[in-house]
């Protein structure tokens, strides 16, 4: 098809059906990868898309239910051991609890076992009575019995 006024300027190769209106508006939608008024625009990682379409307006994808989810996801989960926008970085730790590091900051663990700590949870905090804050620490429930001090690391003395 063809528009404009006087009817010589094609439809553009993505409009769906090859049909547009005078303004060489895409009646139909676009074709998968593509997005705009005229569906002249590419989308982001149309790969990554699982062959759906992107948002006419935005061009991120409609359906984010990828894996590994595209940064036109954001609000996807990398899979266990990964981080990164592509989800292709791998966690410098297996000492995260399920292997899962931040997918934007992944040299930090999102949580920890119970009895340890720090970005990579590589330290300990044996003497809590149940597990210590992640980023400190600090024993959250207090010490085990024999033990005092914000981290439970001093032992008490028998006299």
């Amino acid at each position: 098809m063809y528009f404009g006024s006087t009817c010589i300027s094609a439809c553009n190769v993505n409009c769906l059906g090859g049909t547009c209106n005078r303004t060489g508006y895409c009646l139909t939608g676009c074709k998968v990868g593509s997005y705009g008024d005229q569906c002249q625009l590419t989308c982001q990682s149309s790969s990554r898309c699982n062959d759906s379409t992107c948002g006419r307006v935005s061009g991120i994808c409609d359906d984010c239910q990828v894996s590994p989810p595209s940064v036109n996801c954001p609000s996807a989960v990398c899979p266990a051991g990964f981080a990164g926008d592509a989800c292709t970085t791998p966690c410098p730790s297996r000492l995260c609890l399920f292997n899962r590091c931040d997918r934007y900051s992944p040299n930090h663990c999102t949580a920890c076992q119970q009895r340890s700590y720090g970005n990579f949870c590589e330290l300990t905090c044996p003497n809590c009575k149940s597990g210590c804050n992640q980023d400190t620490g600090v024993c959250d429930d207090g010490c085990e019995d024999g033990w005092y001090g914000q981290t439970c690391n001093q032992p008490c003395r028998s006299d």
